[in-house]
């Protein structure tokens, strides 16, 4: 499809639609939608009739955002502060990121800085007295570009990065191996070997070697390292410079000083007849911009589920009125509106069918899964159309979807970093800093305490400073955590922190109704004591949502009533109609309330209905474990895991429960104080599980909350969200965090590991450039590949 302005070819998806003068036109960048309208406000529509099959090249602003599309993208929280999203580009590592989050947090006006070191989104929160363009102008001061952050924005930034990457990484290997073959002519012409003032022939450096050849040789060797320089250093030299001129020292700096050093030395040895590095300087360079290459690739992989999600945000949908079809943006659809979803279609909204309909829900839950619905089934944001065209009414606006929902929740993921990510990115910073000291301290003991050699010297400084590697440390975090955020489609973390805290928990606190037990409760027996109004039961139990209700409601009959003074307890309701007071609940309830109960508690589920503290009917249900329930149970508890039940219900209910489920702890007849009061005592790292419908403040109480995202308020309430009633779900999200944790920590010991040998054996002289930039690109790869095994395990 064409760019009505540029009439360049782009995929359909690339393009966004603008209605001009009734006439639907698409176009690849608000540039050319603007010049577009700026041509028909003028009557020269006639330029496009001229250009006949020529194209245009897109238009792109002088500045990188207009003041409009910033005001556009800004976001407003419940504190008054505007939010701005935006993707950063011209970073080439971790290094670039920190920078931009350090110098913004100290303008003024800014609150709070977030980056996602995976996807680039940095998230800044400042009050409305900051002119959101002086952000991404210091962005740009720093060398840095800047987007709004979206799916679209991402992947057409990922593909220029790699299209560059490799462009460059080309010529740097083009230039490093034949440097490398100049060098081994020169080696050869006298049967021995120097390196980095270590001799290991017999011939000194060029004694085979007409001088001539040997000047041309050095001029060919000068000319391509500096072409690596220029090509493949600016990236590295940029950084430095930035981050000197900001006062941040990191790994740019060092492989920009090695690589200058080298090349520097090797223009004065060239000139004096020595024995050159010209190749040594191109392939620090060359080998550690590799590596960068290689870390793009694995960012992109991790991330790739991310992406795939938010590449499906939905940006129209077809809106019934007035028997009319109306294309409208899903923000701009009210509650109560009609939408028709043609074949193929996605679904942006949550509703209600008004006729019957075939959907497939892989893009929530990442299996394919044909649904056939009926009428008045709900269906869900994120749905395919699989089958005809069908229509529905419209449930929840578009910000509270389900869809919706969860894109958010993945794009603010991971812009709180977890404690593990935090301390590895200070190890970091302090270790650049160090490794700069222990440079400077390796050559001054060369020079002047150990034989007085400056090329030897210089080799050795150079060796350090190359072979260091501080990236390690700042990717020992992310790749991991990126891929166990994603590992599952079905388990949702709200923030990628959570995912650390799951796998320190030692105790886990559950509730039982609805977690353990089955959504659905069966009505055994119904006692009648005394005839009543089966309307006004339906009323007060309709006021709360309980799954005992849902059974009770099914058996009765007749309209509702309007109910006065309705009161909430723990374990009940008290309501008021025409001078009558109607009390509905346990029998522990019902019993402090007044009313004469002569009846025992047992194991079922017993819900009383009084009138006038005159009980009128005792209703007896059934709870069944979930299917799976004992399995889960036993596995968390052979993983070290102590559980402990925590309840609203009646103890000979609650004591049946944990024993057939192998649960020694357990606690019945709570209120939500009382749950949320003993988690708040537990002095160590623990979880709680629940439904979410009375369990909020115990969810808040727990170092980390775990819920099913079909209720409500486990939305709201949790840290991470099971997206089905599979228990299941619950062992994998431990077993996936204590995984992750674990790759984590075996990164950072590699880390360690490897810079705690080869540094000082590097200082030692044991090392030369070339092996130092091999080794610090290799900490790197290995970092990442230990990563990425969490993706096939």
């Amino acid at each position: 499809m064409k760019c009505s302005h540029c009439q360049l070819e782009f995929k359909e998806s690339e393009l966004f639609k603008e209605v001009i003068n009734h006439k639907e036109l698409y176009f690849c960048c608000t540039g050319c939608a603007r010049v577009y309208a700026l041509l028909l406000d003028l009557n020269l529509e006639s330029f496009y009739d001229k250009l006949n099959d020529s194209t245009l090249a897109p238009v792109t602003p002088q500045d990188s955002m207009s003041a409009l599309e910033l005001e556009q993208a800004l976001e407003e929280n419940n504190k008054g502060d505007f939010i701005l999203n935006l993707l950063l580009e011209k970073t080439h590592c971790n290094a670039c990121l920190w920078l931009n989050q350090k110098v913004l947090e100290r303008l003024k006006g800014v609150k709070k800085v977030s980056v996602n070191f995976t996807t680039h989104h940095l998230q800044i929160v400042f009050d409305k007295s900051l002119n959101p363009k002086e952000i991404v102008q210091k962005i740009e001061s720093l060398g840095y570009g800047a987007k709004i952050y979206n799916a679209k924005n991402y992947a057409l930034k990922a593909q220029k990065e790699q299209r560059s990457y490799l462009l460059t990484l080309s010529v740097g290997f083009f230039a490093t191996m034949n440097l490398m073959f100049i060098a081994i002519a020169k080696y050869a012409s006298y049967g021995g070997a120097s390196y980095g003032g270590a001799s290991y022939g017999s011939a000194s450096y060029g004694a085979g070697m007409d001088k001539l050849m040997q000047r041309n040789l050095d001029l060919v060797s000068l000319f391509l390292s500096l072409l690596v320089l220029v090509v493949v250093g600016r990236f590295f030299i940029k950084g430095a410079f930035y981050g000197l001129k900001n006062g941040v020292l990191g790994m740019d700096l060092s492989v920009s000083f090695g690589a200058l050093s080298a090349f520097v030395y090797s223009i004065y040895a060239m000139l004096v007849s020595q024995e050159t590095y010209f190749e040594a300087s191109s392939t620090i360079l060359t080998l550690v911009f590799g590596s960068k290459f290689l870390e793009l690739k694995a960012r992109l992989f991790a991330n790739e589920k991310c992406l795939a999600l938010e590449s499906h945000e939905i940006h129209s949908v077809i809106v019934v009125e007035n028997g009319k079809q109306i294309e409208k943006h899903p923000k701009d659809v009210a509650v109560g509106s009609v939408v028709w979803v043609p074949s193929g279609a996605k679904i942006a909204l949550d509703g209600v069918l008004l006729n019957s309909a075939s959907v497939d829900a892989s893009l929530i839950s990442g299996e394919f899964k044909p649904l056939e619905l009926g009428v008045n089934d709900q269906i869900l944001g994120g749905y395919v159309n699989v089958g005809v065209p069908f229509s529905y009414q419209v449930s929840a606006n578009f910000q509270n979807s389900r869809l919706s929902s969860l894109l958010e929740t993945l794009k603010k993921s991971f812009l709180e970093k977890p404690l593990i990510e935090s301390s590895a990115n200070k190890i970091a910073d302090i270790f650049s800093k160090a490794v700069l000291f222990l440079a400077f301290v390796s050559f001054l003991l060369w020079q002047f305490g150990l034989g007085g050699d400056f090329e030897k010297a210089l080799m050795v400084c150079i060796s350090v400073l190359v072979i260091s590697c501080p990236c390690a440390f700042a990717l020992a975090t992310p790749i991991a955590l990126v891929i166990g955020v994603f590992k599952n489609p079905l388990i949702v973390f709200k923030e990628a922190l959570f995912l650390e805290t799951l796998a320190k928990v030692e105790k886990i606190f559950i509730d039982k109704t609805g977690t353990l037990t089955q959504k659905e409760v069966l009505l055994k027996e119904k006692i009648i004591y005394e005839e009543f109004d089966e309307r006004l039961l339906k009323s007060l139990l309709k006021v709360r949502e309980h799954l005992a209700h849902s059974a009770i409601l099914k058996t009765l009959d007749g309209d509702e009533v309007n109910l006065e003074q309705i009161e909430f307890f723990a374990h009940g309701l008290k309501a008021n109609y025409q001078n009558e007071t109607l009390l509905v609940g346990s029998l522990k309830f019902l019993n402090a309330m007044g009313v004469g109960i002569k009846t025992k508690e047992s194991a079922n589920i017993m819900v009383g209905f009084a009138k006038n503290k005159t009980l009128c009917t005792l209703f007896i249900l059934e709870e069944r474990l979930k299917a799976n329930a004992k399995e889960v149970i036993q596995a968390l508890q052979n993983q070290g895991l102590e559980l402990e039940i925590l309840s609203g219900d009646n103890e000979s209910s609650v004591k049946e429960c944990a024993k057939r489920l192998g649960i020694s702890k357990y606690h019945a007849h709570l209120t939500p104080e009382d749950k949320a009061q003993i988690i708040s005592s537990y002095k160590g790292v623990c979880a709680m599980v629940g439904d979410g419908n009375n369990d909020a403040l115990a969810l808040k109480q727990a170092s980390v909350s775990l819920g099913f995202e079909k209720s409500a308020l486990s939305k709201s309430a949790c840290d991470i969200l099971l997206l089905e009633e599979d228990l299941s779900l619950l062992k994998k999200a431990f077993d996936n965090a204590q995984k992750v944790y674990q790759v984590v920590l075996q990164n950072i010991v590699l880390s360690l590991i490897y810079n705690a040998i080869l540094i000082p054996v590097a200082m030692l002289g044991y090392i030369n450039p070339l092996i130092a930039s091999l080794s610090m690109s290799g900490s790197s790869l290995l970092v990442v590949l230990n990563s990425l095994r969490l993706k096939r395990s």
